[in-house]
């Protein structure tokens, strides 16, 4: 038989669970929703090294960036300046031979940096990058600068 004192307690501890409950699932559920706060401000900002540049003249459509400065990287990153490119097809080829294909069709307008490509592992050596692209104004020769972030 359940007395009205126990039916208060069960109640009572109902109450609270449900009190410590529900803010855990906000939190559980707003962690899964959010999106990923690496910011494109911060990601540019720390630990990025220039690893080379082309000039591309629309005369032929892929070029390789052989990389100056060696060392591990765990993400590149594109700059375009002196006339818009559209950039795709980008093959990293790693120190020991594989290569990673990354999955980029771009657009960039004149000064214009691509989004972060991340790169599989923890960190690489990358030897070169190549690249198809289109100079989207003919007469201006796009300069096309690959980052690497350490």
């Amino acid at each position: 038989m359940i007395t009205p004192t126990k039916r208060v307690r069960a109640t009572v501890l109902a109450g609270v669970l449900a009190s410590l409950a529900i803010p855990a699932t906000f939190a559980v559920q707003s962690a899964q929703a959010a999106p990923r706060r690496d910011s494109y401000r911060r990601r540019i900002s720390h630990n990025w090294v220039r690893l080379g540049s082309k000039h591309v003249d629309g005369r032929r459509d892929s070029d390789t960036i052989d990389v100056d400065n060696r060392g591990k990287f765990r993400a590149l990153m594109f700059r375009v300046t002196d006339s818009p490119a559209r950039i795709r097809n980008v093959v990293v080829h790693f120190e020991n031979g594989s290569t990673f294909k990354a999955n980029i069709q771009e657009t960039f307008a004149k000064g214009e940096r691509s989004s972060v490509i991340d790169l599989p592992g923890d960190r690489r050596n990358v030897d070169r990058v190549t690249f198809h692209y289109s100079d989207l104004r003919r007469g201006d020769d796009a300069e096309v600068t690959l980052f690497g972030e350490r």
